[in-house]
């Protein structure tokens, strides 16, 4: 891939600090920008540091995917002469690329994988809906340092289900629990986790390699979501108890670690483990209704700002503490890298 250009950065003022009982880590961030392009939706950091990003012009149309290496920036060619913009959602520490692309005059949606800077024709997959067999656009979530890629069938925005994952021709499908699912993570001996959710509320966390899975619901909880898992098999998630309380929790050799934000929430949302422990992910004060993202060491949980998030904000994180956080207000994206330094990182 050709196309590098300089990016820059500047220190956002989104509040960052460090609050925990034991530790006090320090927090720095710089906003992302792909050229003077300031729309830019960050999904994905390797361990050395290289991520991944999508950028967006006005009324939120998609522009490009890109890859960040310091200060080079490599704009994500058209896998298709005839697609719209090519979308990065994962990069794995070879440097691989998943993305989907739509196609063609009715914008048929395609995944695609880049291998070593050649587009992998062995990964160009369309995705099928199967209710009436037309074709969805495809929700590529990650892939492991292995040959195993996934995805979640989406049937609209509000209702993924049929997740599948593995290799072309050897895909396979996880338990249908309840009404429906989403694949969240895999790690790279094949294991995926998820969550299933209903109408009812009464959600729980997956985790499994087909065709065995398990279901996990932490004791005294009512209700599970999350679904992340890293290369020593923990699980995080979180998770409601009776009383309405949310709660971080991480699942690993058979027991439950249930965790707490460092002040009151109203809702906790885990979006990533590391395989060093670390969780990451967002939660919302019942004040004001502001968010926070959080960072759990697995011992003492700090947070790191208001992100004044108006619809979505996802934080995803590598093995070496660096932390991308992504905050979706309206149609436009902003995202930032995150480093975390000093004790309790």
């Amino acid at each position: 891939m050709s196309n590098s250009k300089k990016s820059w950065f500047f220190f956002i003022g989104v509040g960052l600090w460090a609050t925990s009982a034991c530790a006090q880590p320090s927090f720095t961030s710089q906003q992302i920008l792909i050229g003077k392009d300031a729309d830019v939706q960050a999904t994905s950091i390797n361990d050395s540091g290289i991520y991944a990003a999508n950028v967006f012009g006005a009324g939120g149309v998609a522009l490009a995917g890109a890859i960040v290496n310091g200060t080079t920036i490599t704009r994500l060619p058209h896998v298709y002469p005839d697609g719209a913009a090519p979308l990065v959602q994962a990069i794995d520490n070879h440097n691989n690329i998943l993305g989907y692309e739509t196609e063609g005059l009715f914008a048929v949606p395609h995944l695609f994988l880049i291998r070593n800077g050649k587009l992998d024709r062995h990964y160009d997959l369309v995705l099928v809906s199967s209710f009436g067999g037309q074709p969805v656009q495809p929700n590529p979530i990650g892939f492991s340092d292995g040959r195993i890629i996934f995805y979640t069938e989406v049937i609209s925005f509000s209702t993924p289900t049929d997740p599948s994952y593995g290799i072309p021709r050897h895909l396979v499908h996880t338990p249908m629990y309840d009404q429906f699912q989403t694949i969240r993570s895999v790690n790279s001996s094949g294991v995926v986790a998820g969550n299933d959710y209903g109408l009812g509320g009464d959600n729980t966390v997956f985790y499994g390699q087909y065709p065995r899975f398990k279901q996990l619901l932490p004791p005294g909880a009512v209700s599970a979501g999350g679904g992340y898992i890293n290369d020593n098999n923990e699980v995080a998630g979180s998770y409601v108890d009776a009383s309405g309380t949310p709660h971080g929790f991480v699942y690993a050799g058979g027991k439950y670690t249930s965790f707490d934000m460092p002040a009151p929430a109203s809702k906790v949302t885990v979006t990533g483990i590391s395989d060093t422990g670390r969780v990451v992910g967002v939660y919302l004060s019942p004040h004001g209704a502001r968010q926070h993202g959080f960072l759990y060491n697995g011992q003492t949980v700090s947070s790191f700002g208001d992100l004044m998030g108006r619809n979505n904000v996802f934080v995803a994180l590598n093995n070496k503490s660096q932390m991308l956080l992504a905050i979706q207000n309206g149609l436009a994206w902003h995202s930032y890298l995150v480093t975390c330094s000093g004790t309790g990182c």
